[in-house]
């Protein structure tokens, strides 16, 4: 198992959130929650997460941007009963400008 990727090795900026975000996988429909966004990936809070390399579907909503966002993303890590680090791939430019101003509009209300 890989160890989750620390705040200085990561590309983008990412921000505690509590989202509800729904994945399909091979195996299992699940419901589960994510717990940290970025633009690039969240971790997801899940008990049974899938197995590194594993690929899933997933829709996420988040709140104020209307449509929900539809793609798929990979797992990049996970540890059984905490959860799984996943990797956004195939996001069309307008999906990823959606999360980038949900982060942003987040990390700044920390201020």
């Amino acid at each position: 198992m890989d160890e989750p990727i620390s705040d200085e090795e990561r590309e983008y900026v990412r921000v505690a959130t509590v989202l509800e975000f729904e994945y399909r996988s091979e195996s299992q429909v699940s419901k589960a929650r994510i717990e940290d966004l970025s633009e690039g990936g969240a971790f997801v809070d899940v008990a049974n997460p899938e197995r590194e390399g594993d690929e899933i579907e997933f829709t996420l909503e988040l709140p104020g941007s209307g449509e929900p966002i539809a793609g798929k993303a990979v797992v990049v890590w996970q540890q059984p009963t905490i959860g799984m680090g996943i990797k956004f791939i195939g996001l069309t430019d307008e999906q990823r400008e959606q999360i980038k101003f949900y982060v942003a509009a987040e990390f700044f209300k920390s201020f």
